[in-house]
């Protein structure tokens, strides 16, 4: 079944949450997408410096670029995460399932 193309109206609603996004919300959306393709073509730029047998000094300075964007990326979106799970309890202190779901994701991130 093929995908169906996101709209403008689409990349403004957020269906989790049954609202419109914030403006604020599609910005933040933005500008971790942007974080992200940064952090890919870092990436990619050590994948051609590996090929190219390139100095390990400038590889390794590469890779601590991937290293800091995605811990940056990471870190937006958990606190974000974060924040709209504590929501949820409080609209909701009986469910225990979006609780668990917030220790399950922190648990991945202190292994």
């Amino acid at each position: 079944m093929a995908e169906k193309k996101k709209t403008e109206i689409d990349e403004m609603w957020d269906p989790s949450m049954g609202h419109p996004k914030s403006q604020e919300e599609t910005a933040q959306k933005k500008a971790l997408m942007n974080r992200m393709s940064r952090a890919i073509g870092h990436m990619e730029s050590v994948r051609r410096m590996m090929e190219e047998d390139r100095d390990p000094t400038e590889i390794l300075i590469q890779l601590a670029a991937v290293r800091s964007a995605i811990s940056g990326i990471s870190r937006v979106m958990l606190q974000d995460h974060i924040e709209e799970r504590i929501r949820d309890a409080v609209d909701d202190p009986e469910n225990a399932e979006s609780m668990e779901e917030l220790n399950k994701v922190i648990s991945y991130f202190i292994k």
